[in-house]
C-alpha cells in the first residue's frame, strides 16, 4: 500500500507527516491484514513502544481475516501484559484470530456495519498424504489443544459457557454489532473519534 502523507502548516513553514506517523502520535495504530509472525512482530512493537510512552489509552484498529494462532496469541499476550489500557476497533471485517485479538479489548467497540467473525481453527499444516495414522491423529490432537485454548479465551472473555462457545464456533458464524453486544463479544458502538 503507498504511504498517504498528510501537509501540514507550522511555524516552519509546511510539512509533509505519513499519516501512519500522525495516527502512532495519537496512540492508534492498525493491524489491517492477515495475521502472521511479521504484522504480529510490527503490532507488538508499536503497542510495547506506546506503553512505554506513557500509560495512556492505546486505540487498536482491526480489519484483519485472521490468519497464524500463535502470532494472534502474541498480540493478545502483549495486550495483557502492558499498563496502558487498549481499546479495540473492528472496522471492516475480525475474523478468526482478528476477533480473538479484537475480544482483548478493555473496551471493544465495533464500527456500524463491521463484522465479527468466530470459528474454530483450521488444520494448517499442509498436505497429509503419505502420513501414518499415528502422525495424524498427533496434528489432530494438536489442533484440539489450539481449539482448546481460544474456545477457554472466548468463554472467558464473553462471560458465555464453554459448551455455547463450542457450539457457535463449529461453523464460521458472523456478527453484527446487536448480535455481538448481546454474546458478550462487543462493548459498544463507534459514534465518533
Amino acid at each position: 500500500m503507498k504511504n498517504v502523507n498528510i501537509i501540514y502548516e507550522s511555524n516552519r513553514g509546511y510539512q509533509s507527516l505519513d499519516i501512519t506517523d500522525t495516527l502512532y502520535k495519537e496512540r492508534v495504530i492498525f493491524l489491517d491484514d492477515e495475521i502472521n509472525p511479521t504484522t504480529a512482530l510490527e503490532t507488538i512493537k508499536q503497542l510495547v513502544a506506546l506503553d512505554r510512552e506513557s500509560n495512556d489509552e492505546i486505540k487498536l484498529f482491526i480489519n484483519s481475516p485472521g490468519g497464524c494462532v500463535t502470532s494472534g496469541l502474541a498480540i493478545c499476550d502483549t495486550i495483557e501484559i502492558i499498563k496502558s489500557p487498549v481499546t479495540t476497533v473492528c472496522i471492516g471485517l475480525a475474523a478468526s484470530m482478528g476477533a480473538v485479538i479484537f475480544l482483548h479489548g478493555k473496551n471493544r467497540q465495533m464500527m456500524k456495519h463491521s463484522k465479527i467473525m468466530l470459528h474454530d481453527p483450521s488444520f494448517g499444516g499442509g498436505n497429509l498424504r503419505g502420513k501414518k495414522p499415528h502422525e495424524i491423529e498427533t496434528e489432530l490432537n494438536e489442533l484440539r489443544e489450539v481449539q482448546e485454548t481460544l474456545v477457554n479465551i472466548i468463554s472467558e472473555k464473553t462471560g458465555k459457557p464453554k459448551e455455547e462457545v463450542y457450539e457457535i464456533t463449529k461453523k464460521d458464524t458472523y456478527f453484527d454489532f446487536e448480535k455481538a453486544r448481546y454474546f458478550g463479544i462487543a462493548t459498544n458502538i463507534l459514534t465518533k473519534f
